[in-house]
């Protein structure tokens, strides 16, 4: 049997969205998608540099399996796009993070992220998430009629990465609505939106895995706001990593995608098809690092893939020329 890094399921980039009703009309003028892809960033960033300082709050919620629950609290003090404060709290974990030019202190209990921790972070990263490469590009454009309304379908395609996200913007105005990903039942949908700052907002965002909830943001208050330095002093346990707004993720080697780890004989009856979590950061030197197991699946498969992990190597995240590093929670199981 063969194993390897292509049977993974990955946090961020292994999604994508459900089958859409038929077109109408379709352009294939990849400029008129980018054109509207763009123009849907722009209206709904009110972290874009000429925008007012803020603040936000919100009530989050992540959903396990039976769909319970877990309630928490978000709190963003923004400034400008490289001085902000933030803030998440539930009853099993608390995180400041303090962006400071171009160092991300942060201070975390517990010191790494579960699964459902860091897609509520990506979710919180709005509307960064919609296009999640400066590299990627609207490529496509569908017009669609559900019951006699219409909305606009852009399709946005990441060089290097396979899985592509589907844009589902408004007939009229082009407020995204839902962001899906081919070949999956995995979506985002944005919900009651509101002006700020001359852009426009939403109240409600929802992340869905098969039409079920999974995580829940509900915007309490979105208010102008003016902030002292010391909003921008670190907690004395804070770490630091290298930062920007706005990365070039990191991309696994050609070779490292080809590879195949051979399957050690004890784990060849089927013990990999238990899922196993892992939180890491891929470090400036393109390697895994503070790797720890969030769910395990016993201490051979746990081990099985952190070394596939620690063999793998990157071209590292970068702003512009300089490298960052980049956390990451990653999914594993054999099919």
């Amino acid at each position: 049997m063969k194993s390897g890094l292509s049977c993974v399921l990955t946090a961020l980039l292994a999604f994508a969205c459900c089958k859409s009703m038929a077109a109408l009309t379709e352009d294939d003028d990849p400029n008129e998608a980018e054109k509207l892809l763009r123009q849907s960033e722009v209206l709904t960033d009110i972290r874009s540099p000429a925008s007012h300082s803020f603040r936000l709050t919100a009530l989050v919620r992540i959903f396990d399996e039976k769909g319970h629950a877990q309630d928490g609290t978000y709190d963003l003090q923004w400034k400008s796009p490289t001085a902000w404060r933030d803030e998440l709290r539930n009853a099993d974990f608390s995180q400041v993070r303090i962006a400071n030019t171009d160092k991300l202190f942060v201070s975390r209990k517990p010191v790494s992220v579960t699964l459902g921790m860091f897609q509520l972070l990506n979710l919180l990263t709005f509307p960064d998430l919609i296009r999640f490469s400066p590299e990627a590009a609207g490529q496509k454009l569908q017009i669609k009629v559900t019951k006699g309304s219409s909305e606009r379908a852009l399709e946005i395609a990441y060089p290097g990465y396979p899985s592509r996200k589907v844009l589902v913007i408004g007939a009229q105005a082009p407020l995204p609505e839902r962001l899906e990903y081919k070949g999956s039942h995995f979506k985002y949908e944005f919900r009651d939106f509101v002006e700020f700052s001359g852009h426009q907002f939403p109240r409600n965002l929802i992340q869905f895995d098969s039409n079920k909830p999974q995580i829940e943001v509900d915007v309490q208050e979105l208010t102008e706001a003016t902030f002292d330095a010391s909003f921008l002093d670190p907690p004395p346990d804070a770490r630091w990593l290298n930062w920007c707004q706005h990365p070039k993720p990191a991309k696994l080697s050609d070779a490292d995608m080809k590879k195949v780890s051979p399957i050690p004989w004890p784990l060849r009856n089927g013990a990999l098809k238990t899922p196993v979590e892992i939180y890491g950061i891929i470090g400036t030197d393109g390697q895994w690092h503070n790797l720890t197991v969030l769910k395990s699946a016993g201490k051979e498969v746990d081990s099985y893939w952190i070394e596939a992990l620690r063999q793998q190597q990157y071209s590292p995240a970068k702003c512009g020329e300089r490298p960052v590093e980049q956390e990451s929670v990653r999914k594993f199981w054999m099919p």
